[in-house]
């Protein structure tokens, strides 16, 4: 047997940029309870049946970001008491909100489930233990780990552990969490909060986050200790999207099971957002058939959309209108200077004309100017 002291939970980030956010993952290797343990390691798998492959990398590097089946990898590494064992894996979610539970049984058939845990649903790889109790001193157990999501289900290789005789199980439980309101928001970040009871065992906590339910987005994983008081836990947040909902939640997980806060919401802040304004300028480049048309724009914080309307008719009648090319400049853009060419003009002629700015809050047409063609 292999004498441990304490519980070690290993976690390496590896910084993953995806579709231009930055998200954090998790590798994790969960080591012996506080009672002294047999580590089962059994290097060739019983039975293959996987759907992912079995390799010890967990790099987390970024799948194509399309939705699918999540891929379940099942860790051969045991630890086992008695009548309980800690088991683990690595799973990938796919983009959709994915469940891990573990098959298990004495023989292959693997006729008992552990309880259902919720994981994330980015593209990125996460610890997956469980807990199971109630087990047969001196057995051999069979056990595999699967993960689901609304494509498909995935099995890790089926692999064995043996109970011992003499040990006790372990002290603690999955931990306690609870999401709380965000705080310091601005137009580009924020605080997320939540609280963490370790429940006697070696936790880590991260958030997740995104801008529709899904989230898909993680803080790295941080640890809270192993007491039973309840901590309060922060992650400062950036590269947010301006007067942007995004969803959160807190997670934590320890040797005993992984478990997920409510999800909240909150909207960054922004610029003011109004119509936006439109100044036409005098008419230059006058020639007989064209003119060079001349305004002044803001977007006020919306894309925006503009173009010149003009007429031999001082009223702007549709009968008679003519207008140039539409063109958009961006949100951010303001007092910006256009202009566009009025063609086929008669010559000789006076022409009315003006500029007319329109965005998502609205339509605004600028002061009427003329001008007289050669």
């Amino acid at each position: 047997m292999t004498k441990n002291t304490g519980i070690v939970l290993g976690v390496i980030g590896a910084l993953i940029v995806v579709t231009g956010i930055v998200f954090i993952v998790t590798k994790s290797t969960y080591q012996t309870s506080p009672s002294t343990v047999t580590v089962t390691d059994n290097s060739t798998p019983v039975q293959g049946n996987n759907s992912g492959s079995d390799s010890s990398d967990n790099s987390g590097t970024a799948a194509a970001q399309k939705a699918g089946a999540p891929i379940a990898v099942t860790n051969a590494t045991v630890y086992p008491t008695d009548t309980t064992a800690i088991l683990t894996g690595m799973v990938t979610p796919n983009g959709a909100f994915t469940n891990y539970w573990y098959e298990y049984s004495t023989t292959q058939n693997l006729g008992s489930r552990s309880a259902d845990q919720l994981l994330g649903s980015g593209y990125y790889n996460l610890s997956a233990p469980a807990y199971i109790t109630g087990l047969t001193k001196n057995t051999t157990y069979y056990f595999r780990l699967v993960a689901q999501n609304q494509f498909d289900k995935s099995q890790g290789t089926i692999y064995s552990f043996r109970t011992t005789s003499g040990v006790s199980a372990p002290e603690g439980s999955a931990p306690t969490v609870r999401t709380v309101s965000v705080s310091d928001i601005s137009d580009t970040g924020a605080t997320l909060n939540g609280e963490v009871t370790p429940n006697k065992a070696d936790t880590k906590f991260w958030f997740e986050y995104g801008q529709n339910a899904d989230m898909g987005n993680s803080t790295i994983a941080a640890s809270t200790g192993v007491g039973s008081t309840k901590l309060s836990k922060s992650v400062v947040i950036g590269n947010l999207a301006a007067n942007t909902t995004y969803y959160y939640r807190i997670n934590a997980q320890n040797q005993f099971g992984t478990v997920n806060g409510s999800v909240q919401t909150f909207k960054t802040a922004g610029p003011s957002t109004s119509a936006p304004s439109a100044k036409t300028n005098d008419a230059t480049s006058i020639k007989t058939t064209s003119a060079q048309l001349n305004g002044v724009l803001s977007a006020n914080g919306k894309i925006t959309t503009y173009w010149f309307e003009y007429s031999t008719d001082s009223q702007f009648s549709a009968a008679l209108l003519s207008r140039t090319d539409q063109l958009t400049i961006g949100t951010d853009a303001k007092n910006v200077v256009v202009k566009s060419t009025a063609e086929n003009l008669k010559s000789k002629t006076t022409y009315y004309f003006r500029l007319v700015s329109e965005n998502e809050i609205g339509t605004v047409k600028g002061d009427r100017q003329s001008f007289k063609t050669k």
